[in-house]
């Protein structure tokens, strides 16, 4: 029964996934239209694409995401293990539930139904999100601050509305990458007394062990050095407990040369028998250097890109046309209003519609962890983090949004900002939620960083630890954690 509630299951999930694909097509092929004919559709698309384009990128942040639905703070109280994981849409109820016009700015409320439960579906929409109120894409700027969520009386749906769509800016987003150089890494377990002093004791001789070798080449220094004791939460900097007994060597080096971490790769293996004792193994064996892709992103004009149509059948093209570029929009929905600053809305009190608790016991103030109130979830924009902070019930967002402010997240994270690093806090009153974006704080991101955390997947963790004062006694929505 269950592989046949299955079988049937993928099938919805398939047709849906049909009727994305046949929408784009209709719209591809009416813009076609539009430049084989010269035919004009901009009083349709003015009333509706750009509605109907944020709509697809909301149902594309829950689509590409889904398959992490487990990946929130308490999922250990949620799920046994992750094999219940849910990985597909129950069903799309409504796709359109109204189209509203105001303003030059058009309003979309859409019914989706997902097999997940209110704060999964809430984690998944602040999840790298950035700025919620101006999410660029190519052919829509989405706000996506005012969403609600709203848990429905059937198992494991959830409704989705308030989604908002204006017209794209007049400048396409790239991501180029470009080599610089290369790096390797060592990883290996340190186990005895001193453990942590022992990590930083080797890496520090085996780097300059290195250096000398380099002399004798004549090779420059390394460019970039990472010494961490994976297991002595140095990734928490002054907010670290006390360290322990077995933790792991992680030193990363990067250089312009690949021949200099040859060098450097070959004088690691003799450390594990001639330097500090408890040097169990080299994991993965000796470091190999690998490139560094950097990651270059910046706007482009849209009117200086070349834009060309072709048509093809089984031979080849058989119609080919370069379309010339339109001016900047200055209509009150061009992309000059959508990417001006908008005040950030204030958090509204009983604006998430998720269940409520009955009142918070008080009885007397203790000091807590931030997990107490909030789920959490983090990730990575480049060189920036973003992690999302969702209340766990409308009584707690104004305990967030009293002491979790912008200038607490920077001093709790400040071991891991740049002097250019800057902290901005973005609210979404419509579930209950604030999103933080740490900028130049991965030290590079990606495969450019050293750090063990790259893309900043720990930060969320991290900042569940940070201690606020709350209720030592918490509504019922807010006892799963300790």
């Amino acid at each position: 029964s269950l592989l046949r509630f299955a079988g049937t299951l993928d099938v919805l999930v398939s047709f849906l996934f049909l009727c994305q694909e046949m929408l784009f097509f209709l719209f591809s092929f009416a813009e076609m239209l539009e430049a084989l004919f010269f035919l004009s559709f901009s009083h349709i698309q003015s009333s509706f694409s750009f509605s109907f384009a944020a709509l697809t990128h909301c149902l594309c942040f829950f689509q590409v995401t889904f398959r992490r639905s487990t990946n929130i703070s308490s999922y250990h109280s949620s799920l046994q293990n992750y094999l219940q994981s849910p990985f597909f849409f129950k069903e799309i109820r409504s796709l359109m539930h109204s189209v509203f016009t105001c303003a030059n700015v058009f309003w979309l409320a859409v019914s989706v139904l997902v097999f997940v439960c209110f704060f999964v579906c809430a984690l998944k929409l602040v999840y790298e999100i950035g700025d919620p109120r101006n999410y660029l894409l190519p052919d829509v700027a989405c706000d996506f601050s005012n969403v609600n969520l709203k848990e429905l009386p059937e198992p494991h749906s959830v409704l989705v509305e308030g989604v908002r769509g204006k017209a794209p800016p007049d400048t396409l987003k790239v991501s180029a990458t470009y080599m610089d150089g290369y790096r390797a890494t060592v990883v290996s377990p340190m186990i005895g007394p001193r453990a942590v002093q022992k990590v930083h004791s080797m890496c520090n001789s085996q780097l300059d062990r290195a250096r000398q070798v380099f002399k004798k080449f004549k090779l420059d220094d390394f460019s970039h050095v990472h010494i961490q004791a994976l297991g002595a939460e140095e990734s928490y900097g002054k907010n670290a407990n006390d360290s322990s007994r077995e933790v792991v060597q992680w030193l990363a080096v990067r250089h312009k040369k690949k021949e200099a971490l040859e060098l450097f790769a070959r004088e690691i293996a003799a450390a594990g028998t001639g330097m500090a004792p408890g040097c169990t193994a080299l994991v993965g064996g000796r470091p190999k250097p690998t490139p560094v892709f950097r990651l270059f992103s910046f706007l482009y004009p849209k009117s200086r890109i070349e834009e060309l149509c072709s048509v093809y059948d089984q031979t080849g093209p058989i119609f080919q046309k370069v379309l010339e570029s339109s001016p900047p929009s200055s209509s009150p929905s061009s992309s000059s209003e959508s990417t001006m600053e908008v005040p950030e809305p204030e958090p509204v009190k009983d604006a998430r519609p998720a269940p409520v608790c009955s009142l918070i016991k008080q009885q007397g103030v203790a000091e807590v962890r931030l997990e107490r109130y909030a789920y959490l979830r983090s990730g990575d924009k480049g060189d920036s983090a973003n992690i999302g902070v969702v209340a766990r019930c409308d009584q707690c967002i104004s305990v967030i949004d009293q002491q979790v402010t912008a200038d607490v997240v920077a001093q709790y994270f400040s071991h891991l900002l740049t002097p250019e690093s800057k902290v901005e806090r973005y609210s979404l009153p419509g579930i209950g939620a604030f999103n933080f974006v740490l900028t130049h704080s991965l030290g590079g991101g990606g495969v450019t960083s050293l750090r063990p955390d790259p893309q900043g997947k720990g930060y969320a963790q991290m900042l569940a630890d940070l201690r606020i004062s709350g209720y030592s006694s918490p509504c019922c929505h807010c006892k799963a954690t300790a």
